[in-house]
């Protein structure tokens, strides 16, 4: 396994599939057979055998149920994900990354949750959600981030970055030319950081992928000659290249030349990456090579060559049609082989929702409300029990989840959109509405707390809670979050057990 590890970690990924193939036939330990057939899963998906890495992914879903391991479940799911994508089951795949998120957060571990997260973000990527996936890939680093793990990070970099490309070419479509030169900067500088951080982390296959991403999007901005740089830094990365990745460096390499105005180059390398998918039978990396070679014929100003190209352009098109149908077949009939896994993935989805000590909505919860509250204006306010720790030191850490599940349960009575626990003695509420109305509520939950008849615990208990509030404009709600955590600190400020819902009052109080 540290074998396979350290292949997989410096840019050797055929080398380490062989290594965890062989490892996931002949191991008798179920344990290591199924960190295996994960590493051939993500192998696999590397060198582009989807058909080979989901029938690892989809064995390993199923040896990690057997073994009640749920971060390896988990793991297996993303991957799952990810390889469907490659044979073109969207729909699936969103369905299977989702469940891998959930599983994740709920008993993952962080590394797990971040692919997780990727894959999700792929997902959405594929079915025309830039600006969904971007959210995803941004949450992804920021716990491969946390975590400092470089390899990793490389990988949500470049995915970030290509969902920003994503986003550049819908503004340019839509007209907008400077919100387009805007988005591809941005992915200019992601790519770039994940250059420096896969080159930090010595895995070659990230930095392969980081260096000709980024040279698509300078070549894009017209920016040839640091494209250039970048392009012929690739030959010299650790690592031993697949068919896949080399095909790749190829088109951009063609591409690249052709805005250089030196078509010669640029129909070389687009033959040779025709060549190589032809002599290894890949259908669609062929096509996109003919029809790469068709575009250079036709800037040359051979029409003849360009009509030749699209024919053939064509018809490997309609071959690769035939292809993805078998692979989709073949995908489809290895991933829904056991109908259960479909049913407890979304059963598990549903209670991973639920906060498990209260049975209120978790942080999740509230997440996938705010994603969806788009239309209009909405109010959060997040609500903090005061001196929770000494209720728990004084009367022991059973009373105190009491006390959570009681204020869960004047929560949820209030009449908001959502009230969730957030984790420990922090609670959010959401409403539908201005932060008038949402302050009025508040001050009432506040005094229902402090009134209740908390004796009834513990002679002499008493529980309040301080409340900041903050509104939301459509697509703001990490600012909204943001302020209703700062009047929340103002309310603890100024003496807790109240609420403050406008900035105003958070500075009259300071300045008193």
């Amino acid at each position: 396994m540290a074998e396979a590890r350290r292949l997989g970690r410096t840019g050797e990924p055929a080398a380490a599939l062989v290594v965890a193939r062989r490892l996931a036939e002949v191991s008798t330990d179920r344990s290591i057979r199924l960190a295996a057939l994960l590493r051939v899963a993500w192998h696999s998906l590397q060198l582009g055998e989807a058909s080979t890495g989901l029938a690892a992914a989809v064995a390993a879903r199923r040896l990690a149920e057997e073994l009640g391991e749920a971060d390896r479940r988990a793991a297996a799911q993303s991957l799952t994900a990810w390889l469907l994508l490659e044979v073109g089951l969207t729909d699936e795949a969103y369905l299977e990354a989702d469940a891998a998120v959930a599983l994740a957060e709920s008993d993952g571990e962080p590394l797990t949750l971040a692919h997780a997260l990727n894959g999700k973000g792929m997902a959405l990527l594929y079915s025309q959600h830039p600006d969904l996936a971007e959210h995803h890939f941004r949450w992804a680093v920021k716990v491969a981030a946390e975590i400092d793990d470089e390899s990793s990070l490389s990988l949500f970099l470049s995915n970030l970055a290509y969902a920003f490309a994503d986003l550049a070419d819908a503004r340019e479509r839509a007209g907008d030319f400077d919100g387009a030169a805007a988005h591809r900067n941005l992915a200019v500088d992601l790519g770039t950081a994940a250059i420096d951080t896969a080159r930090r982390s010595g895995d070659g296959w990230m930095l392969r992928l980081a260096l000709t991403n980024t040279a698509e999007y300078l070549g894009l901005q017209g920016q040839l000659a640091m494209a250039r740089t970048l392009l012929a830094q690739w030959p010299a990365t650790p690592g031993t290249p697949g068919v896949r990745e080399t095909v790749h460096h190829l088109y951009t390499d063609g591409e690249l030349r052709m805005r250089e105005g030196d078509l010669d180059g640029a129909r070389q390398a687009c033959r040779q990456a025709f060549e190589l998918a032809e002599a290894t039978g890949h259908t669609d990396h062929q096509m996109n090579s003919l029809r790469r070679l068709a575009e250079i014929a036709e800037k040359a100003g051979d029409l003849a060559a360009a009509l030749h190209d699209f024919k053939r352009y064509h018809d490997t098109y309609r071959r690769n049609e035939g292809e993805q149908a078998r692979r989709r077949a073949q995908a489809a009939e290895i991933h829904f082989e056991s109908q259960h896994h479909r049913a407890e993935a979304e059963r598990l989805a549903a209670e991973v929702l639920r906060d498990p000590l209260t049975g209120i909505a978790n942080r999740r919860a509230l997440e996938q409300q705010l994603q969806a509250m788009t239309d209009g204006p909405h109010s959060i306010a997040i609500v903090d029990i005061d001196h929770f720790k000494a209720i728990n030191d004084t009367h022991s850490h059973m009373l105190g989840d009491e006390v959570l599940r009681q204020v869960s349960r004047l929560l949820d009575a209030a009449p908001a959109t959502l009230a969730a626990r957030l984790g420990g003695e922090e609670f959010a509420l959401l409403f539908a509405g201005d932060a008038g109305d949402a302050g009025a509520i508040c001050e009432a939950v506040r005094r229902g707390i402090e009134d209740h008849d908390w004796s009834r615990l513990a002679p002499g208990l008493a529980v309040t809670v301080s409340i900041g509030v903050a509104t939301a404009k459509a697509g703001e709600p990490e600012a909204a979050l943001a302020r209703a955590d700062r009047r929340l600190y103002a309310a603890k400020s100024a003496g807790r057990n109240r609420v403050v819902a406008d900035d105003a009052v958070n500075e009259a109080r300071a300045a008193g």
